[in-house]
């Protein structure tokens, strides 16, 4: 036996509309990438002062979480709009954007690396692909052209 159940006026499920839904849905895309660009522009210009001593402060009391939580968010930001005419935000995420940057720094790299990492992964980069692909690279160039890729 089933039971249906029959909203009252008292109790009507909210429907927001599509274009509500999709305000939001939008304004996720972007999250990692904005969270590290407003973090980074706070820290840049010390917006946090006077009202928190330092930035570790201000994240803190502020946020709630901690300077590393901060540096991987700006970092990762910093990653992606170097190579953001290679990648839809939408299929990116911090966590590839961490282990690119942890391979090199260098921009052109990161840009070399993910691009091939792209090529072999058929499009769906990982971070351990990233930094397996970045490894065998570096080994390649290392040995004058002898390489082994884990898998």
């Amino acid at each position: 036996m089933t039971t249906e159940i029959v909203p009252t006026e008292d109790y009507l499920p909210v429907i927001r509309s599509l274009s509500e839904l999709e305000v939001i849905v939008s304004q996720g895309l972007n999250t990692f990438v904005d969270v590290g660009n407003a973090l980074g522009e706070i820290r840049r210009n010390k917006l946090y002062l006077p009202e928190y001593e330092t930035f570790e402060d201000y994240l803190r009391k502020r946020w709630r979480f901690g300077y590393a939580y901060a540096g991987h968010q700006i970092t990762a930001a910093d990653v992606f709009e170097n190579i953001s005419d290679l990648v839809d935000v939408r299929f990116a995420n911090v966590g590839q954007m961490l282990a690119l940057d942890s391979v090199t720094q260098d921009k052109e790299e990161q840009r070399l690396v993910y691009g091939l990492v792209l090529e072999a992964t058929g499009g769906n980069p990982t971070a351990s692909r990233i930094k397996s692909l970045a490894t065998a690279l570096q080994e390649f160039v290392s040995t004058g052209g002898y390489i082994t890729v884990d898998d």
